[in-house]
């Protein structure tokens, strides 16, 4: 995958679109999700800025696929994704982000719930974080 700068709204916005991503597909409400909230602005982009991060992830999943078999949330890769976010108060931004993906279509998927537990251990975040993030 491409990289972005350390804490960089692009590096913010790359973890919230694998949640996004995280069941394997685009839903039209998703991108209702980018158009209702200001998800985007609280990850300091604005809506094109984030609808091209979103799509330039679709592009390096794709584009490694051609290489090899790809599991998208494969620990290794969100491990990487994740170290690209080193301060605590937008590793919080970055969950706050997920958990707003997992409440629009009001379910948590295994993806979402593996993304979640994936970024908490890594970044060493509790529940009681998640809490406040929602």
């Amino acid at each position: 995958m491409r990289t972005y700068p350390t804490n960089s709204p692009e590096a913010l916005a790359r973890l919230v679109c694998m949640a996004i991503l995280s069941d394997g597909r685009l839903d039209s409400r998703e991108i209702e999700l980018i158009e209702r909230t200001s998800l985007h602005k609280d990850l300091g982009l604005e809506r094109g800025a984030f609808v091209q991060i979103l799509l330039e992830t679709c592009r390096d999943l794709i584009d490694e696929s051609e290489l090899a078999s790809v599991t998208l949330l494969e620990n290794a890769r969100l491990l990487r994704l994740a170290d690209d976010v080193t301060d605590v108060a937008l590793q919080r931004k970055v969950c706050a982000g997920i958990l707003l993906v997992c409440k629009f279509d009001g379910k948590l998927s295994y993806g979402e719930r593996h993304l979640l537990r994936v970024l908490t251990d890594r970044w060493e975040l509790g529940l009681e974080t998640l809490a406040e993030a929602a």
